[in-house]
């Protein structure tokens, strides 16, 4: 089981990431870290990514906060079909991201893996935002392209 001090997982994380990242001086009530990120979605909101270590791995996730943003984004409250689909590519892509109920998470197993892990997520994070380019008044029409259409 890994019992890495959460000292140590910023101390790990700041060698490994630009001093752009920042780390919330307190630990989150379930002990995970928050980490502040340089990355910033289209209205200015730069998201969090929390880190925390159980069952023998440490696991990353933006908390929901990815997915609660996009849909307060959307007119209808709902993610379209064609955002749906796109979603479930970029998880199922070569970031390794997990998506279950409005969260994205990634899993490691070594602490050298975290920084790039960070990048990861947050590159996921960023790709899930812009989804809202598919709302249906962003874009006029394009909810009626198929699939293959909006992956050529």
């Amino acid at each position: 089981m890994l019992t890495m001090p959460n000292a140590n997982l910023q101390r790990l994380l700041c060698d490994g990431l630009p001093a752009l990242f920042e780390f919330d001086g307190n630990p989150m009530p379930d002990g995970s870290i928050r980490l502040f990120t340089p990355f910033m979605f289209r209205d200015g909101t730069m998201p969090v990514i929390f880190l925390t270590e159980r069952n023998g791995q440490y696991i990353l996730t933006d908390g929901c906060e990815t997915l609660g943003w996009l849909w307060q984004q959307s007119v209808s409250g709902e993610l379209s079909p064609r955002q749906k689909y796109l979603l479930d590519q970029i998880c199922r892509s070569a970031l390794g991201v997990e998506h279950h109920k409005g969260e994205l998470t990634l899993r490691c197993t070594q602490p050298e893996q975290l920084a790039g892990a960070v990048f990861r997520l947050g590159q996921a994070m960023l790709h899930v935002s812009n989804l809202w380019f598919l709302e249906p008044t962003s874009t006029p029409g394009i909810e009626s392209g198929t699939a293959e259409q909006l992956t050529a």
